[in-house]
């Protein structure tokens, strides 16, 4: 698929960020486009479980590089909650 036939041009989102004090709008698109291309496989893994969802491998795939630019975003560190203990 072309991008920009699925995707708007402008990030809608975008127009929070100065309105919703903490609200960061972060566009992960580049994680499963590229060239303006959407493929429906990229590295052997399907992308898509439909048409209005990504699958769940693929999500795992791409979850660490997703990590990181959601860091790189907002500055906070994200990583798995610490394991719950008993008193």
């Amino acid at each position: 698929l072309q991008k920009g036939s699925i995707y708007a041009t402008i990030n809608p989102a975008d127009r929070y960020e100065d309105s919703i004090r903490g609200f960061h709008s972060v566009d992960l698109s580049a994680l499963y486009c590229y060239d303006d291309l959407c493929p429906a496989i990229a590295d052997g893994i399907f992308v898509y479980y439909d048409r209005n969802h990504f699958s769940r491998s693929y999500m795992r795939h791409i979850a660490p590089a997703a990590m990181k630019a959601l860091q790189e975003a907002t500055g906070l560190l994200i990583g798995k909650p610490a394991a719950a203990t008993r008193p």
